[in-house]
């Protein structure tokens, strides 16, 4: 990522997890075949796709909001340590991730990981984004919530 890092290069970012969480999730709704382990893969992959449409929405929303802005320095700093630090921005690495996991248990686990870590960046994103999209962010961020209590349930009954 380059120092100018705008508005549009984090909501970007946010789509992208979401597309790597697609594919993290499908490829565990195929290798895992308990069936609430598969249902709850699936489900995931189904509520990412519709994540996907969300925050493209607000790219299209914010092509003329502020779109040659640069963040603070600081807001940056912490955006990029998010992003360095989260594999899910990272193009590929859904299903990367996915075959590196070899049981239920350990999957759930890391699923639930990284839906709190997405909360973590949607967070930030909401700090950069126009006050009018904050509500589709804060029903990502609720969405995301409910995944991991999902994922901690199931776990629990594992």
């Amino acid at each position: 990522m380059s120092d100018d890092f705008t508005v549009s290069d984090i909501v970007e970012l946010g789509i992208q997890i979401e597309k790597n969480g697609i594919e993290f999730y499908t490829a565990l709704a195929e290798k895992f075949k308990e069936p609430k382990v598969e249902s709850m893969f699936a489900y995931l992959a189904r509520e990412e796709a519709n994540h996907v449409v969300t925050f493209n929405n607000i790219l299209e929303s914010i092509v003329n909001f502020e779109s040659k802005e640069v963040f603070t320095d600081e807001y940056y700093a912490y955006m990029r340590s998010l992003a360095s630090e989260y594999v899910f921005t990272q193009s590929g690495k859904g299903k990367e991730l996915a075959d590196t996991v070899t049981n239920q248990a350990d999957a759930v686990d890391l699923a639930a990981k990284f839906e709190l870590e997405s909360i973590e960046f949607y967070e930030g994103i909401k700090k950069g984004i126009p006050d009018k999209q904050h509500s589709a962010i804060d029903a990502l961020i609720a969405q995301e919530h409910k995944h991991h209590q999902k994922l901690v349930s199931l776990r629990e009954a594992l």
